[in-house]
């Protein structure tokens, strides 16, 4: 009986965790979102350790066509505003 009522415990407080991370991640696509197109408007980039971050979150969404449009001409500002090594 215990066995049982710990399992439902441990489920309910899987799912208390769960939605507020979805929530989080999808928020932060978003953002990544606006960033973009905010950078890829003013074709000014930012600290590259922020613009890796912007590109990270965008390369890694699935399924979003938007967001791989926005990683490839971040990859293209990316390439033609910095210097090669």
């Amino acid at each position: 009986m215990w066995i049982i009522v710990l399992i439902i415990i441990m489920v309910v407080i899987g799912m208390a965790l769960a939605f507020p991370i979805a929530f989080l991640i999808v928020a932060k696509r978003g953002k990544a979102k606006k960033s973009a197109n905010k950078i890829l408007e003013s074709s000014k980039l930012p600290e590259l350790k922020e613009l890796d971050r912007i590109m990270k979150i965008l390369s890694t969404t699935p399924n979003d066509l938007e967001a791989a449009d926005l990683w490839n001409r971040l990859q293209q500002l990316k390439t033609k505003s910095l210097p090669s090594a």
